[in-house]
C-alpha cells in the first residue's frame, strides 16, 4: 500500500527538478525558480510532508541558483510572498534540523532578503554571534554541532563553500556566517580555503569556546590547540594588517577571553598547550597594540596607555597561574610509585616558559614568577623525591627551558647536601638504584662528593658506614660500569686504595686500633666490601675470609680492652688511697693508659699473628699484651681489684690499711712513697687472705651473729638482700679460684636465705623489745610468752653463736610478728618514748570525749593564731591515732590484745606516716597543753556551776521595768537574778555566752548534760513566747516590696546563714558519733512519701488561708490590700509553725 504523502513527495522532487515537462503547466514554467522553489516548500509545510534531505538538496539548489537571485525575480517573488525572508528561515531551519549540507547555498540569498543588523562583522566579547554572524533565528548551532559526528556531510559543505567563494567577495558577510556554520575542527581549513581575517577566526573560536563551557564540554582541548596554533601562524602573516585595523583593542579584548575560556575547557595536564597558546596568542595581540600605542600616541597617553596594558596583561598572567595551580593539585611525585603525578608538568612549564613576548617588563616578570612557583612546588617534596625527579625526569629536564634545568638543579644539590648532613645518603642510593640501573652522572657524582665531605679524612667510616654512598657503590656495583665525573673519581680512587691497605693491614695485624674498631662495629659491610673486593681484584690474591680475620684481630683487641680495663681499676684503687700513699711507677702507667691509642697499630699493643696463604696463623696461644709493663704480682692484684672493686667490704678495708701502713712509716700527713709491688705485699695480699676466710666462715655458716652484723651494717645492704648477694657471689668467686678450700654447690643462696631470715629475727625481736616494755611501762597483767622467746637476740651469748644455730622455736616466734615492719617498730618505740605525754593523757583525759572537748575548747583559745591552730591538731592527730594504745588496752591485757590495738595505731599510720613526728612534737609540747588545760577547766567548772545556780535558784524577769532608762530592746527586756548570799544578775547576752559555752560541754557526763538541756529548753521557751507575743502583731505590706522581701526572709539567709555558720566535722568525731550523718544514710529523715504528704498539707493550708478570707469579706467593699492582709497574716503565721515544728534546737540566730 502506497501512502499518499510518499506520492506526492515524489511529485514534489519531481517539479523540483523539472521532471516531466509535459506535465507541468506552462505558467510553472515559466516563473522563476525561486518562486518555484519556496512554493514546493510551503506546499509541503501546508500538507505536512516532509521532503527529507535529498529533496531539501533539491530545493536549496534550485532557490541558489544564479538566475534566481536576480533582481527581477526578487521583485517577482515580493509579489508572490508577503515575507519571504520568514519562509526562506523556516527553509534554513528545516535543513539545519536534517543537516543538509546545502544550508550554506541559502545564506546570499538571505542577505539579499534580508539586511544584517548593525553589529554584522563587528568584533569584541560584547558582539552576540547572532548578530555578528547575521544568522539572527538560524539554527545554525544546532547544525554545526549535529554534523560534527558526519564527516562526509563536513567534507561536502567544505567543496560547496569553495564552490561559491565568488559570491564572498561581494558580500563578506557571508564569511563570517559561513564559520558560524562549519563544524569545530573545520575552522582551520575553512580560514586556509576563504582567506578570512585572523580577527574574524578569533571570534568565531570565542564563541564556540562559550558554547563548550556552558555545556561543559570538556573534550575540545586538542581542536582548540590545532585551532590556536593555525591562528597564531595567521596573526602573524597579517600583524601589519591589524595593527592598522581600528578594532585592535577589540580583537585583543577577545583574545583575553579565549584564554579564560580555554582555560575552563582545559582539565587535564596534557592538555596543557591549548592553554598555553591561547596565553601566546593574548601576548601576540599584546605586541601589537604596543606598537600601534607607539606609533599614534603622545607620550603622555602611550604612559596612561601601556600601564593599563601592563595591568591587563598581569590580570592575564594571574589566571594562567590560578589555571595551572588548579590543574597541578596533586603532589609533584605519587607518595608510593615515586614517578610523576602528571607525566607531561615538565613539559608544560617548558611551555609556559618558552612564551613568546616583545614587552621585556611582562618577559621578565613572567619568567620570575614562574621560576619562583616552580622552585615553590618542587620544594614541597621531600629531599629523597627531589632527586629521585632529576634522575627519573633528567630527559625532560634537559631539553626544557634554563630557568627548569637551573630550578631542579639547584634543588637537587640542596637536598643532596641536605641528606648527607641527616647522613641518610645510603638509603637515598638505594632508592636511585631501585628506580634506575644508571642514575644521572651528575647526580651519581653530587651525592658521592657530598658523602665524602661529611667523612673528611675517615677513609675508613666512609668505606663501612652503611649510609656512606661509597659503601653502597662498593657493596652492590660493578665497579667498572660505574660513571662519575673527575672530582666523584678520585673519591672512588681513593676509598679503592683504602680498602687494599685495610683488607692488608688486618691480614698482617698492623691494622689502626681505631680502623679496627670500626671493621668490627661495621662487620657486616666490612664481609660484603671483602667479597667484592676479592671479585674485583682477580689479579691480586685475597685468600683469607673475612669472617676468620676478624675474629682473630677481635680476640686480639679484646684481650687488650680487658687488660685495660683491669688497669684502670688498679689506678682507680690506688687513687682512692692517695692521700695515704704515692706510687712513682703510676706516672708511667697513667700516661699509657691515658694516651690516644686510636692511631696507634695493634701489633704495638698486643703480640699479633699474621696468616698466612692457606688462612692459618703462624702461631696459637694466648694473646701477649704488650703496651702495658707490669710485674706478675701487680698484675695478679689488678685482676683481684678488678673483680672486687665494687665490694663494700673491701673497699673501707683497702683505705684503712693504707692509712694505717702510711702512718706507720710517716707520722706526718704527706702520703708515703711504696711501690706496687710493696702494695701488693703489705696491703693487698693480706686483704684478700681475710676476705677469702670471711668467705669460708660465710661458706661454712660458722660466721658469728656479732660478725654477721659487723658485715651487714659494712655491706650497706638495705634489707632487700641484693647487696649481700652481690658480696657473697665476689666470695664464692674468690674461693673457687683457691686451691685450698672448694665450697659446696649453690651454697650463695642458701646462706643468703640464711642471713634474710636472720635480719627478720633480728626485726621481729626490736618489735618484740618494745611491745614488752610498753606492756611493763603500762603495767599490763596479761601474758607475753608468745614473743618472749625473741629477746635472747640482744644477750651477749646469743651474739657469739654461729649463724647455723637459729632453732625452731625462734622462727616460730617470727612467725606471730611476721606483719611488723621497722615502720611500725619505730611507731611503737616512739609511744615508748613519749611515756610523760602518755601518762598525762591517760590521767587528764580518760575518755574520748574528753579528748574532744579539750581539743575544742583549746581551738576557741587559740582563735586565729596559726601556729597554736597547728599545735592543737597535731595533738588531736597523735592522740587520735594511739587512741587504741590509749583507751582500749585493759591491765589485763596480754600479747594478742595488744598485737590488735598496735595493728589498729598502724593502720592509722599507714594513711598518716607522720604520726609518730606529731607524738614526739606533742611531747615537746606538754607543757603548753598542760596550761591550756588547767584554763580551760576553770572555765567548764564555772560555766556548770553557773547553770546550776540558775536552774535551782534563778529568777526569770521579763518585760519591761519603769526604772529600766536603757533603750527599749529585746537584750534589756529578758534577765535573770539568782538569790542567795549575794544576789547575781544576768542580762540576755551574758545568757547566750553561757548557752554557747555549755554547748561545747553538752557531751561532759551526765550531769552536766541534764543541768544543759534543763537550762535551754526553758531558755529558748521563753525566747519562743516572747517573740509569738511581740512579733507577728502589726500590719504586713502586700504590695511588690512585700513579695520581695518575703521571698528574701524564706528563700535566700536560711541558706545563707547556715552555709555560713556550717562548720566541717572532723572524719575522728564522725567515727565516735554517727548519729550525726547515720539519718541521712539510711534515708530517715526525707523519703518519697514525706514529699506527698508536703504537698497535700501546702494544698491544703492554701485553701484555708484564701478562701476563709475570700468568704469573710465576700460582702464588704474593702478594697484589695484591706483584704491580702489576712491573706498573708495567715501564710506568714502557718509558715513559721511550721519552721517552729520543723526546729530542733532554739539559739540566737532563731530570732532577729
Amino acid at each position: 500500500m502506497i501512502k499518499t504523502s510518499e506520492l506526492i513527495e515524489d511529485t514534489l522532487v519531481q517539479i523540483l527538478k523539472g521532471e516531466p515537462k509535459e506535465k507541468v503547466p506552462g505558467s510553472w514554467r515559466s516563473s522563476s525558480p525561486l518562486i518555484q522553489g519556496l512554493s514546493v516548500f510551503m506546499v509541503s509545510l501546508k500538507c505536512n510532508i516532509s521532503l527529507r534531505v535529498k529533496g531539501l538538496a533539491e530545493l536549496c539548489l534550485l532557490v541558489s541558483s544564479e538566475t534566481s537571485m536576480d533582481k527581477k525575480h526578487l521583485d517577482e517573488l515580493l509579489s508572490y510572498f508577503q515575507n519571504p525572508q520568514f519562509v526562506l528561515l523556516a527553509l534554513m531551519n528545516r535543513c539545519a534540523q536534517s543537516m543538509v549540507s546545502e544550508l550554506v547555498l541559502l545564506l546570499p540569498l538571505l542577505f539579499r532578503l534580508r539586511q544584517p543588523g548593525a553589529d554584522a562583522t563587528k568584533v569584541g566579547p560584547s558582539v552576540e554571534e547572532d548578530n555578528w554572524s547575521g544568522l539572527e533565528r538560524v539554527y545554525y548551532r544546532q547544525f554545526r554541532e549535529n554534523i560534527q559526528s558526519h564527516p562526509d556531510k563536513r567534507k561536502k559543505m567544505l567543496g560547496l563553500i569553495q564552490a561559491h567563494l565568488k559570491k564572498a567577495e561581494e558580500m563578506p558577510l557571508l564569511l563570517v556566517s559561513w564559520l558560524s556554520l562549519v563544524a569545530f575542527e573545520d575552522l582551520p581549513e575553512l580560514s586556509d580555503m576563504t582567506g578570512i581575517p585572523a580577527e574574524h577566526l578569533i571570534q568565531s573560536l570565542l564563541y564556540r569556546l562559550r558554547r563548550c563551557v556552558e555545556s561543559r564540554d570538556n573534550e575540545r582541548a586538542e581542536s582548540t590547540q590545532k585551532i590556536l596554533t593555525h591562528l597564531l601562524l595567521k596573526v602573524d602573516k597579517e600583524k601589519e594588517r591589524m595593527i592598522e585595523s581600528g578594532n585592535i583593542k577589540l580583537v585583543f579584548s577577545s583574545c583575553i577571553s579565549v584564554l579564560t575560556n580555554t582555560c575552563a575547557i582545559t582539565q587535564l595536564v596534557q592538555s596543557y598547550h591549548a592553554a598555553v597558546l591561547s596565553y601566546q596568542l593574548v601576548l601576540k595581540l599584546a605586541d601589537m597594540m604596543d606598537v600601534k600605542l607607539k606609533k599614534e600616541s603622545s607620550e603622555d597617553e602611550f604612559e596612561t596607555s601601556n600601564k593599563k596594558l601592563l595591568e591587563a596583561l598581569q590580570s592575564v598572567q594571574q589566571r594562567v597561574i590560578e589555571w595551572r595551580d588548579a590543574l597541578l593539585h596533586k603532589p609533584l611525585l605519587k607518595h608510593e610509585s615515586k614517578t610523576l603525578s602528571y607525566p607531561k608538568e615538565i613539559e608544560m612549564w617548558d611551555s609556559l616558559l618558552k612564551v613568546e613576548c616583545s614587552l621585556e617588563e611582562v618577559s621578565s616578570s613572567w619568567r620570575l614568577t614562574l621560576k619562583k612557583d616552580l622552585k615553590k612546588r618542587i620544594s614541597k617534596a621531600s629531599e629523597e623525591e627531589k632527586v629521585l625527579v632529576c634522575c627519573l625526569e633528567i630527559a625532560a629536564i634537559r631539553k626544557s627551558d634554563e630557568v627548569v634545568q637551573t630550578s631542579f638543579d639547584e634543588l637537587c644539590q640542596s637536598a643532596i647536601k641536605e641528606i648527607c648532613q641527616r647522613k641518610q645518603e645510603g638509603g637515598l642510593m638505594q632508592s636511585l638504584y631501585s628506580k634506575t640501573k644508571d642514575p644521572p652522572v651528575v647526580v651519581l657524582s653530587a651525592v658521592v662528593v657530598e658523602s665524602a665531605a661529611r667523612f673528611r679524612d675517615d677513609s675508613v667510616v666512609q668505606l663501612l658506614d652503611p649510609q656512606s654512598a661509597m659503601n653502597y657503590l662498593l657493596s652492590q656495583s660493578d665497579w667498572k660500569s660505574i660513571h662519575v665525573d673527575d672530582a666523584a673519581r678520585q673519591v672512588f680512587d681513593n676509598c679503592v686504595t683504602s680498602l687494599h691497605h685495610l683488607v692488608e693491614s688486618l691480614l698482617q695485624g698492623d691494622v689502626a686500633l681505631g680502623n679496627l674498631e670500626t671493621c668490627l662495629k661495621y662487620r657486616d659491610q666490612f664481609k660484603r666490601l671483602h667479597q667484592q673486593y676479592k671479585k674485583q681484584m682477580k689479579s691480586e690474591s685475597v685468600p683469607v675470609n673475612a669472617d676468620v680475620v676478624l675474629d682473630q684481630r677481635e680476640k686480639d683487641l679484646e684481650s687488650f680492652k680487658q687488660r685495660k680495663k683491669k688497669m684502670d681499676t688498679l689506678i682507680k684503687m690506688i687513687a682512692k688511697v692517695a692521700e695515704s700513699l704515692t706510687v712513682p711507677e703510676m706516672l708511667t702507667l697513667e700516661k699509657q693508659h691515658s694516651a690516644d691509642l686510636h692511631t696507634v697499630s695493634l701489633n704495638t699493643l698486643v703480640l699479633v699473628q699474621t696468616f698466612d696463604s692457606e688462612e692459618k696463623l703462624g702461631n696459637t696461644g694466648p694473646t701477649q699484651v704488650l703496651w702495658y709493663k707490669v710485674g706478675m704480682n701487680v698484675l695478679k692484684m689488678s685482676n683481684e681489684m678488678h673483680k672486687l672493686q665494687h665490694s663494700n667490704l673491701i673497699l673501707p678495708h683497702w683505705v684503712r690499711e693504707a692509712a694505717s701502713l702510711a702512718s706507720a712509716r710517716q707520722p706526718c700527713t704527706s702520703p708515703v712513697p711504696v711501690t706496687l709491688t710493696q702494695i701488693y705485699e703489705i696491703i693487698w695480699q693480706p686483704l684478700i687472705t681475710e676476705f677469702s676466710q670471711l668467705g669460708v666462715s660465710m661458706a661454712n655458716a660458722s660466721i658469728t651473729f656479732e660478725e654477721l652484723n659487723e658485715v651487714l651494717m659494712e655491706s650497706g645492704d638495705q634489707g632487700d638482700g641484693k647487696r649481700m648477694k652481690k658480696e657473697l657471689s665476689l666470695m664464692s668467686e674468690i674461693l673457687c679460684e683457691s686451691a685450698s678450700f672448694k665450697p659446696q654447690e649453690n651454697w650463695v643462696e642458701r646462706r643468703l636465705t640464711q642471713i634474710q631470715e636472720y635480719r627478720q629475727l633480728h626485726e621481729a625481736a626490736a618489735a618484740a623489745s618494745a611491745m614488752l616494755k610498753i606492756a611493763e611501762q603500762m603495767k599490763l597483767s596479761g601474758k607475753f610468752a608468745e614473743i618472749e622467746t625473741l629477746s635472747q637476740l640482744e644477750e651477749d651469748t646469743f651474739k657469739q653463736r654461729p649463724l647455723g644455730s637459729l632453732t625452731a622455736d625462734l622462727f616460730q616466734a617470727k612467725l606471730q610478728l611476721s606483719a611488723v615492719t621497722k615502720h611500725h617498730t619505730a611507731c611503737l618505740e616512739e609511744f615508748l618514748a613519749s611515756q610523760t605525754l602518755v601518762s598525762w593523757v591517760r590521767e587528764n583525759l580518760t575518755n574520748m570525749s574528753d579528748v574532744k572537748v579539750y581539743v575544742d575548747l583549746a581551738s576557741i583559745s587559740a582563735g586565729e593564731n596559726d601556729t597554736e591552730i597547728d599545735q592543737v591538731a597535731c595533738f588531736h592527730d597523735a592522740v587520735m591515732g594511739y587512741a587504741p594504745l590509749l583507751y582500749s588496752l585493759s591491765p589485763e591485757a596480754g600479747f594478742k590484745e595488744f598485737l590488735k590495738c598496735a595493728h589498729q595505731v598502724w593502720d592509722t599510720q599507714n594513711r598518716d606516716d607522720k604520726l609518730p613526728d606529731k607524738l614526739r612534737e606533742s611531747t615537746r609540747l606538754l607543757n603548753w597543753l598542760k596550761a591550756l588545760k588547767e584554763t580551760h577547766g576553770s572555765v567548764e567548772q564555772s560555766s556548770l556551776t553557773l547553770a546550776s545556780s540558775i536552774n535551782a535558784d534563778g529568777v526569770y524577769h521579763i518585760g519591761w521595768c519603769d526604772e529600766n532608762t536603757e533603750k527599749r530592746c529585746l537584750q534589756n527586756m529578758i534577765r535573770v537574778t539568782i538569790r542567795g548570799t549575794e544576789e547575781k544578775s544576768y542580762k540576755l547576752e551574758d545568757l547566750l555566752e553561757l548557752q554557747n559555752k555549755l554547748m561545747l560541754m553538752s557531751s561532759k557526763g551526765e550531769h552536766g548534760r541534764e543541768q544543759v538541756n534543763r537550762f535551754t529548753e526553758m531558755f529558748v521557751a521563753l525566747i519562743f513566747w516572747y517573740q509569738f507575743y511581740c512579733g507577728f502583731s502589726g500590719s504586713a505590706m502586700v504590695d511588690q516590696w512585700y513579695l520581695i522581701f518575703f521571698n528574701l526572709m524564706f528563700s535566700a539567709f536560711p541558706q545563707l546563714i547556715t552555709g555560713t555558720l556550717d562548720k566541717d566535722v572532723s572524719a575522728e568525731t564522725l567515727q565516735q558519733l554517727p548519729q550525726l550523718y547515720v539519718n541521712g544514710q539510711n534515708s530517715e529523715e526525707y523519703k518519697p512519701y514525706m514529699f506527698w504528704m508536703n504537698m497535700i498539707d501546702a494544698f491544703y493550708q492554701s485553701l484555708v488561708c484564701f478562701f476563709i478570707p475570700y468568704f469573710a469579706y465576700a460582702d464588704s467593699d474593702v478594697d484589695l490590700f484591706t483584704w491580702g492582709t489576712p491573706i498573708t497574716s495567715l501564710a506568714l503565721f502557718t509558715i513559721l509553725v511550721h519552721l517552729g515544728i520543723e526546729t530542733k534546737t532554739w539559739v540566737s540566730t532563731c530570732f532577729p
